[in-house]
């Protein structure tokens, strides 16, 4: 099972590939005049570029433009780059496919962002994030947009369904992509795994599991 760790900034991203992690996940954010940055948790999108550069974060490290952020990522490794409605899709992918060594996955919760980007890159790594705003539509969706090649499933949806009914779910899913990852989307979401103790449940379903925290899964998948 791949374990990814989520990336805000440049040291996050190292600290988390020296850690062991599989790959990186990023959010790709735009400045106010257009210039693209890894999400680092403030909203910069309504700073110019040259403020934003200038920000201090509260780990004392600053926001990373998208270029830099894809030359940290070693060959071998995955890079799964989220975008959102409203960033500038040709610029992103253009930014990745040139500069990224690694292998890339992109991912939104938005069918036609993922067939813009296919179309852009001729990339065959799109993965569709699900999130509970959208109903119990996803095999249509997946059915409809053959493209996809992959899913995100929250592991929020876990505390709500249950362990049986989740991994339920993850099977199901495999049936429709190649690839099915579960992501913790805030830190204290990484604790569910290891509440409801599912790591063990869910390694034969899920093939890759997305945290905070990558090398507190990693002891545990060590153990196992």
């Amino acid at each position: 099972m791949l374990v990814i760790g989520k990336a805000h900034t440049a040291l996050d991203m190292l600290s988390k590939i020296l850690a062991g992690a599989d790959g990186i996940k990023i959010t790709a954010e735009t400045s106010a005049d257009g210039k693209v940055y890894v999400h680092p948790g403030p909203e910069i999108h309504r700073l110019p570029g040259e403020e934003v550069e200038k920000l201090t974060l509260p780990n004392g490290q600053r926001p990373i433009p998208l270029r830099d952020a894809c030359l940290i990522v070693p060959q071998g490794k995955y890079f799964l780059v989220e975008v959102d409605r409203g960033k500038p899709v040709e610029d992103i992918a253009k930014c990745v496919k040139t500069y990224t060594r690694g292998k890339v996955y992109f991912v939104s919760k938005h069918e036609d962002i993922l067939q813009h980007l296919k179309e852009a890159t001729r990339c065959k790594r799109l993965i569709l994030k699900l999130d509970d705003t959208r109903g119990n539509d996803t095999e249509e969706r997946l059915v409809e947009n053959d493209f996809i090649t992959g899913v995100i499933v929250p592991v929020d949806y876990l505390p709500r369904l249950g362990i049986e009914e989740f991994v339920r779910r993850l099977d199901y899913l495999g049936d429709f992509v190649d690839k099915v990852f579960i992501e913790a989307n805030t830190p204290e979401a990484d604790d569910i795994f290891y509440q409801y103790g599912v790591v063990d449940s869910i390694i034969e379903y899920a093939d890759g599991v997305i945290v905070e925290n990558p090398r507190e899964l990693l002891r545990i998948l060590s153990n196992l």
